[in-house]
């Protein structure tokens, strides 16, 4: 069965355009901010025009403590955070407690 020349042309063209939807779609997501290392930079982003801003990224987390925002106002941090990329699965203990942060950048 030999292939016809419409139907190279149409596959080729089927394939440009999925081509061209994947980098269509990746290239909008890399434009939205993420947090780094618990800071979220919006910089330049403009929140009026823009949608909703997403929490995803990398957010401090400190183990065995709960904090509030006065602990962390011109004090250095009680002990290092680690970071955690959000969302994502975690398998660890459901025991023990922590604090979640992420500041955005001024």
């Amino acid at each position: 069965m030999a292939v016809t020349h419409f139907q190279c042309r149409s596959g080729a063209l089927l394939l440009c355009l999925l081509v061209l939807g994947l980098v269509g779609c990746s290239a909008g997501r890399a434009r939205l901010p993420r947090a780094h290392q618990g800071v979220l930079n919006l910089a330049g982003y403009d929140l009026d025009q823009r949608d909703p801003v997403r929490l995803d990224g990398e957010w401090s987390f400190y183990w065995g403590q709960l904090l509030v925002s006065e602990d962390f106002h011109g004090k250095p941090d009680a002990s290092p955070a680690r970071y955690r990329a959000l969302p994502s699965t975690w398998s660890m203990p459901c025991e023990g407690y922590r604090t979640g942060r992420s500041e955005e950048a001024p």
